[in-house]
């Protein structure tokens, strides 16, 4: 899609839309009855309806348990993955300080990043959408796979022609695919084992994003001249505003009563879903913005680099963390290359088996007064060589080596500077008192290894029971913004 900058605007409304009585009525209010009534219609919006018929209570869903226990293949339709390094498994600082636990695999070291658990969907995709509760993607060759509580679990698009955007009712169980070649908009009715499909012509061509309302009654898009249209399924769609290309969200509210729209750069805005009338403009701070959801009143929008910024739409701020919100993941289902991955919102530790172990080294320059550190992930990095405290590179030519002992510590002119530390292992068997180190080298990614030389053997326990609950505490390690041998005045907690 092209990227322009600009406003989302407005524009004007059928004669008979049924939002024009109320707009005049509204126009002789006073200004705090004016923003009352304009709070209760967002807040009436935004708020989630009862699950409508036919969407099962309970059901299996693809889930933040889908992404911490992934069903064995053909266990769900459409809901089976390959299992990945870097999967959410409950962390406890028994698996974490034990080389031959399910963790470790086999491997000498255990690298653990503060980072968002995803699992693979699937890969070679062309299109794709959904969340916590259904995803669905589409193929080059038109074929259709849908993932969740769901009878029908894939389609086709009439032709063979590829599905460029996809959108999915989260409470009516309707698949919306738009296909440029047909140029048509076909709906799936999921409820069916057939896929029961119609269509409906597109009045607009090229890419587009597509949204359907959570009951599948109305559909929103934005097609790349960037013309925003709104209507009934299935009937004329018109034209609401214009706003540039590429969004980051389109999504209707969880009552289906509000549309929300927001550009990459931040820009947008809230829209009757009935009327078309926009209620609301908005400029979050804090883009640019590769995608989002809405949850409730709030919109979740991610930035690249993976961090989610919320903004509450009622008041177009900010959002802050709810104290009494239940501390649960939310989920979206993001298009990376060709491969579609279920992403948690909310960040955990996530550990990954090492095989190549990289050794620290440390070096010292006198004329430089610096010590260059080869770190454990690779990277090097230098030190004042008084203090121990980070500093830019230093380029000198008199750098030798320092060693290092097995506690961690590098011994210079009468000053200590702690490069790891040592922890004590609770392995078993061969493992049995085993030394375990641990380097932080950032307050989101730390390294463990192990002082036993591994058997060569690498294993994968799928079926490894769970540890005793006593066991299930998390594991304190330290951190350190530089290499000064002293109290630690900060701890990492891993679980």
């Amino acid at each position: 899609m092209r990227h322009t900058h600009g406003t989302p605007s407005a524009t004007d409304h059928k004669p008979h839309s049924p939002a024009a009585p109320a707009a005049r009525q509204r126009a002789g209010l006073g200004p705090v009855k004016r923003r009352i009534a304009l709070a209760a219609c967002l807040l009436a919006g935004l708020l989630p309806a009862n699950p409508g018929p036919g969407f099962a209570q309970g059901a299996a869903h693809v889930g933040e348990d889908y992404i911490n226990n992934p069903l064995h293949v053909g266990a769900q339709n459409g809901t089976s993955a390959a299992a990945e390094p870097g999967a959410a498994l409950a962390l406890n600082a028994a698996e974490l300080l034990d080389p031959d636990s399910r963790l470790w695999a086999g491997a000498q070291a255990l690298r653990l990043t503060h980072g968002q658990a995803q699992r693979l969907l699937i890969d070679k995709v062309i299109a794709g959408t959904g969340d916590g509760h259904a995803a669905a993607a589409a193929s080059a060759d038109g074929s259709l796979r849908i993932f969740g509580p769901y009878a029908c679990s894939s389609a086709r698009i009439p032709g063979g022609q590829p599905a460029l955007a996809l959108a999915l009712a989260s409470r009516g169980g309707i698949l919306a695919a738009w296909a440029q070649g047909a140029n048509d908009i076909i709906f799936y009715e999921l409820g069916t084992a057939g896929c029961a499909a119609t269509m409906s012509a597109a009045p607009f061509s090229g890419e587009a994003d597509i949204a359907l309302s959570p009951a599948g009654d109305l559909l929103a898009a934005h097609d790349s001249a960037g013309s925003l249209w709104l209507g009934q399924r299935g009937g004329e769609l018109r034209i609401v505003a214009r706003m540039p290309s590429p969004l980051a969200l389109l999504s209707f509210s969880e009552s289906g009563g509000t549309l929300a729209a927001i550009g990459a750069t931040g820009r947008g805005g809230v829209w009757n879903a009935r009327s078309g009338a926009m209620l609301r403009s908005l400029n979050i701070v804090g883009g640019p913005f590769r995608g989002g959801a809405l949850r409730g009143s709030d919109a979740w929008l991610r930035k690249r680099d993976g961090a989610t910024v919320r903004w509450n739409l009622l008041h177009d701020v900010a959002a802050a963390e709810a104290e009494h919100e239940p501390q649960r993941d939310h989920e979206w289902a993001e298009l990376r290359g060709d491969a579609l991955y279920l992403v948690s919102t909310r960040r955990k530790w996530l550990a990954e088996p090492v095989y190549e172990l990289t050794q620290p080294l440390l070096d010292w320059s006198a004329r430089g007064k610096a010590l260059r550190l080869r770190d454990v992930d690779g990277l090097v990095r230098y030190y004042d060589a008084q203090s121990g405290k980070p500093m830019l590179q230093v380029f000198a030519e008199d750098w030798s080596g320092v060693p290092i002992d097995s506690q961690g510590l590098a011994q210079l002119q009468g000053r200590s500077f702690r490069v790891f530390d040592l922890l004590r292992g609770t392995g078993h068997g061969a493992a049995a008192d085993s030394q375990v180190y641990s380097r932080a080298v950032s307050a989101s990614s730390v390294l463990l290894w192990t002082s036993r030389v591994p058997g060569g053997e690498i294993r994968v326990k799928s079926a490894e029971p769970r540890l005793q609950s006593v066991a299930d505490k998390p594991l304190d390690l330290p951190f350190r913004t530089g290499l000064e041998d002293a109290p630690v005045a900060r701890t990492l907690r891993i679980k």
